[in-house]
């Protein structure tokens, strides 16, 4: 829309002609729009409100906490193997601290990290069953706390203020939890519809900065919380997926829905730290049995970085692990000499490094297994699987789509129509997927037991 202001600044008269271009009098035309108050004012009044709070809390951690509640809580966050922190990247400003602020409740051994006494009595009434172990309040509650007079905080933030709106941001900051949310609609580059793909929700989510970059179906991994009827995305990861893996994340949704009595009524907040790791089980490797080219992702340092497109991203419905048994009959050197040439190795080498491992049945048997590789590929996918053998059975666990119809051109031309096929099985990239989230949550529910 053009600027109904003149280029210089000059304002523009009631009766002159309007800037727009429509050969109207300005005051037919623009003045009203010009001075028309903005829709999405309490929307941005909101985000403000949390820009300043959330500067007052990192005041507070500075001045009443010790360095090492950081260095805790970075460790936490990357699951025990953090990188090195760059406190001016978007991973840092718009994922950890809010995180670390307002959502994670340290947990630490009596008298660490220079607590107060009244710390400890305080965590000590929401501890675990672990008496040795302090359960602390988020720090935004921390701060909460020491303006209202509670805690073994200095007097300096008794005299300070907070408003209704910012007491509601602490709680809803507090207890709403991390998610993947899938956008459905994006109006005026501002209002995004989400859906979270963990339980039944639908939010409308005022996010002007981030809605540019999103595009409908992408799958987010955030927090979005609701104050006064607004609903805000204050806290966001920096990678975005494509709707790929919604399918995979349904079946969570599934799983844990069937699991929530087991669980408890406060699940969510106990599986953060699982459904955080399976997001870094995304970003970093989607799956432990399978080698995938890792995704690219084009960044310009601000905002969201964006994967470069959907081919980067396994397919689920795609098969990413074929499992094939074969029955053998003659001797174990003979096969192994027959497929030698897909390990790299001579037959001999392998043999040396036989195995007695026991089947199904319990019986033993002289096992050789290798992994599939092949030197003549391009280095960026050389494992094609596991070929495990024995003088009677063949197994092999093939990787990708190829791979399956490579490995039995190799066994007619080798075997010429002595090996009987048993068993195929295929898993696609979902399966896998939902076999990590099954992992996670039964990992959840071992931990509490």
């Amino acid at each position: 829309m053009p600027n109904p202001q003149p280029s210089h600044g000059r304002k523009v008269q009631r009766n002159e002609p309007c800037p727009c271009g429509s050969g109207k009098k300005y005051k037919q035309c623009c003045l009203a729009l010009a001075h028309a108050p903005d829709p999405d004012a309490l929307k941005h009044k909101l985000y403000e409100a949390y820009g300043l709070l959330f500067g007052r809390v990192s005041e507070f951690v500075h001045d009443e906490l010790t360095p090492d509640f950081m260095v805790l809580a970075w460790s936490e966050f990357h699951q025990g193997d953090p990188p090195e922190m760059d406190p001016d990247s978007s991973e840092v400003i718009e994922f950890f601290l809010p995180w670390m602020l307002f959502y994670w409740r340290p947990e630490l051994p009596f008298g660490s990290l220079g607590l107060g006494d009244a710390d400890r009595d305080e965590a000590s009434e929401v501890s675990s069953t672990d008496e040795s172990t302090l359960k602390l309040a988020p720090m935004a509650d921390m701060f909460l706390d020491a303006i209202d007079g509670r805690g073994d905080h200095s007097r300096k933030y008794v005299n300070h203020k907070l408003t209704p709106t910012e007491r509601s941001l602490i709680k809803e900051l507090g207890q709403s939890p991390y998610s993947f949310f899938q956008v459905k609609e994006i109006t005026d580059n501002k209002h995004v519809k989400v859906t979270d793909l963990i339980v039944e929700r639908h939010e409308t989510v005022f996010m002007p900065e981030f809605a540019e970059e999103l595009s409908e179906g992408c799958i987010i991994y955030g927090q979005v919380i609701c104050v006064d009827d607004i609903a805000i995305l204050p806290s966001v990861a920096p990678m975005i997926f494509f709707e790929n893996i919604a399918p995979a994340l349904g079946r969570l949704q599934q799983q844990v829905t069937e699991l929530v009595p087991e669980l408890g009524e406060n699940w969510r907040r106990e599986m953060d730290h699982e459904i955080r790791g399976l997001y870094r089980e995304l970003i970093e490797q989607p799956f432990e049995d399978v080698s995938f080219d890792e995704a690219a992702f084009d960044h310009d340092g601000e905002g969201l970085p964006q994967f470069a497109g959907s081919s980067d991203l396994p397919d689920p419905s795609a098969p990413a692990l074929t499992m094939i048994t074969y029955a053998l009959s003659g001797r174990l050197e003979d096969h192994v000499a027959a497929l030698a040439h897909l390990s790299g190795n001579t037959a001999e080498e392998l043999l040396c490094c036989s195995e007695f491992k026991a089947d199904d049945d319990g019986a033993e048997h002289e096992t050789v297994s290798f992994e599939w590789t092949d030197d003549d590929l391009s280095d960026d996918w050389t494992h094609f699987g596991e070929i495990v053998i024995t003088a009677h059975q063949l197994r092999a666990n093939l990787i990708g789509q190829e791979s399956p119809e490579r490995f039995e051109q190799e066994l007619e031309q080798h075997f010429r129509g002595k090996a009987q096929l048993i068993d195929r099985k295929v898993l696609t990239v979902g399966d896998l997927m939902g076999q990590l989230i099954e992992q996670r949550v039964n990992d959840r529910i071992n931990r509490r037991k």
